[in-house]
């Protein structure tokens, strides 16, 4: 009878054990679903910086060159004053669409490199 009672014990004793083990591992994977949820939207939400960066100021960085340019042409014997100012905007501009490149290159690279871990 004894006996009886100490496996009866044992295997209750074995359950619960399991039973905690499987609750603590449920826990654990939803805690995971939810951090891969948000690194999801994380990635998106760089994703459309990235595509409205490189659509929308990238763009109007072109526009802005390019109506310097033909300034430029225009103006071909204006003063020097103009001509250097022009040039200068020029420049300033060319070096933000670089770095417009390099912080969107910046941003896909992290994503790419996030998949990989």
């Amino acid at each position: 009878m004894l006996v009886s009672i100490i496996l009866l014990l044992g295997i209750v004793s074995f359950g619960l054990f399991k039973r905690q083990q499987h609750k603590r591992k449920e826990f654990q994977n939803r805690l995971a679903l939810k951090e891969a949820q948000t690194h999801n939207r994380l990635q998106d939400q760089r994703l459309r910086i990235s595509r409205d960066l490189h659509d929308n100021i990238g763009s109007q960085l072109t526009f802005i060159i390019s109506s310097i340019d033909n300034l430029k042409f225009i103006t071909k014997n204006s003063d020097k004053v103009v001509k250097n100012k022009l040039s200068e905007i020029n420049q300033f501009t060319n070096n933000t669409i670089s770095q417009l490149r390099d912080t969107i290159w910046a941003m896909n690279k992290m994503k790419y490199l996030l998949k990989i871990f």
